[in-house]
């Protein structure tokens, strides 16, 4: 690419010829229209003075004598003609060039007088002026050819820089980065490329986590898988209850693998291009069916689910991601509802004339302000040990936000210890209202939760897309 560079003073040389060869082109146009315009007016005024000489003549006696005399003296200039009473009184006979004519016409007494000449070729003088353009337009050249070399010369540099980091970017080095020197549009490109590269950088960090977390997530219960079944296999547990107690802990192990397995493939699903199947749905009565659902878990937890919702509440939404989202919000409730009795509700109200508000509130163990801007990143445990215990996968949240970006909304949290969670999803009551470009960002505020008396940590979810 370096050794293309060159074309770049080529351009601005070609550039220069252009306007040299224009530029010469018009001086020669408009230097002839000023030469034969000035021409003609000398000759004008040569013509009036030779009229007034000839208007002397005619009260002489001699008259026509003295008018051969000045046609001779100008017969390669000029031709007279000269009549009275409308009568051919003198004319000459010139011996004038091809050109354009002019004359001039006087009266005096009887006779009328008019003398005529033709406007030659400016060639003589259109060629000085020519020379003179021609000398402009090469130094006109040779400045773009130096400016050309400098131009290459100052964009060689950087752009070298951007080839060579985006080579190592290539090669796998995300690390690589460019100084903004150079012109301001270099150093904008510079810019732009290192904020690509922190991406790329960061991007890459976080697969890299995740793809750690995710083999260390399946390790531990494949680990356990085959201990207890080499145990069994091999005699080590005999007694009927601990090998009863083994096969449901194998059991327990299997289903969380699987769980996950079907989180991953469904978070797969909604990074990409996921078609959205809208339809019409009362609030009121989706609440119920899914509280009627996972009633049963509920029930062993000692929770109560209560909905609350107006009666005539709609939007018009895709009913399977809105699923991900509020039964992932109803099954966290549930699984962290504490060992006291707890009330879990769900419910739904109108915020503002667009959009509808869908939450789960619960009065459970409640998330520490700390892990808040976290619980969204994939395969985050507020408390590990007691997660795998409850069966969690540790991406359900993610599954969550991405579902709320593809349906156009966002989610709001509020949460404090031992009083409980309120998880919100703030939708368009129609897809496609309000949809915004913006990536999901963590914003944590201090808000009066609903229900409480005090004021408690408020942790944002935002994943609204700009209208298109």
């Amino acid at each position: 690419m370096l050794k293309k560079l060159g074309s770049v003073r080529n351009l601005v040389l070609l550039a220069t010829l252009t306007v040299a060869a224009v530029g010469l082109v018009l001086s020669y146009f408009i230097a002839t229209v000023i030469e034969e315009s000035a021409q003609e007016n000398r000759t004008q005024a040569k013509m009036e003075y030779l009229a007034s000489a000839i208007r002397s003549t005619l009260t002489e006696p001699d008259a026509k004598v003295l008018l051969n005399s000045i046609a001779e003296a100008n017969e390669d200039t000029y031709g007279i003609v000269v009549q009275k009473g409308g009568q051919t009184f003198f004319i000459s006979s010139p011996k004038l060039p091809p050109g354009k004519e002019i004359s001039v016409s006087q009266n005096i007494g009887p006779y009328h007088i008019t003398v005529y000449s033709m406007i030659g070729s400016l060639t003589s003088v259109s060629t000085e002026i020519t020379v003179v353009s021609a000398v402009l337009a090469l130094l006109i050249i040779l400045a773009g050819l130096m400016t050309g070399t400098l131009l290459t010369r100052s964009l060689r540099g950087p752009i070298g820089e951007v080839v060579t980091a985006a080579e190592k970017i290539a090669s796998g080095d995300l690390s690589a980065r460019i100084s903004p020197g150079g012109p301001e549009e270099i150093a904008k490109l510079a810019r732009a490329f290192d904020f690509m590269a922190q991406h790329l950088e960061e991007s890459e960090e976080t697969k890299r986590r995740f793809l750690s977390d995710l083999a260390h997530e399946i390790a531990t219960p494949l680990n356990s898988i085959s201990g207890f079944a080499l145990a069994l296999s091999d005699g080590t547990i005999t007694d009927s209850r601990e090998r009863e107690e083994v096969v449901q802990i194998i059991e327990m192990e299997t289903k969380r693998v699987r769980s996950l397995l079907e989180d991953l493939r469904n978070l797969d699903t909604l990074d990409m291009l996921y078609r959205k199947t809208t339809e019409e749905i009362n609030v009121r009565s989706y609440l119920e069916e899914l509280a009627l659902r996972l009633k049963p878990q509920a029930s062993e937890k000692r929770a109560t689910i209560r909905v609350e919702s107006p009666a005539k509440l709609n939007l018009v939404t895709d009913k399977h991601l809105l699923d991900m989202v509020m039964q992932n919000f109803l099954t966290n409730a549930i699984r962290y509802i504490g060992s006291k009795e707890g009330l879990i509700v769900l419910y739904g109200n109108e915020r503002g004339q667009h959009e509808v508000v869908i939450g789960v509130r619960d009065n459970g163990i409640g998330i520490a302000k700390e892990h808040l801007p976290l619980i969204f990143d994939r395969l985050y445990r507020v408390d590990s040990a007691r997660d795998r215990q409850s069966g969690g996968s540790g991406l359900g949240l993610s599954l969550a936000q991405r579902a709320a970006l593809n349906l156009g909304g966002k989610i709001e949290v509020d949460s404090k210890v031992g009083e409980g969670s309120d998880f919100r999803l703030i939708l368009p009551k129609e897809i496609g209202f309000k949809r915004r470009k913006r990536e999901p960002k963590v914003i944590t505020t201090s808000e009066h939760a609903t229900n409480h008396s005090n004021t408690q940590n408020r942790t944002g979810l935002s994943s609204d897309m700009e209208s298109h």
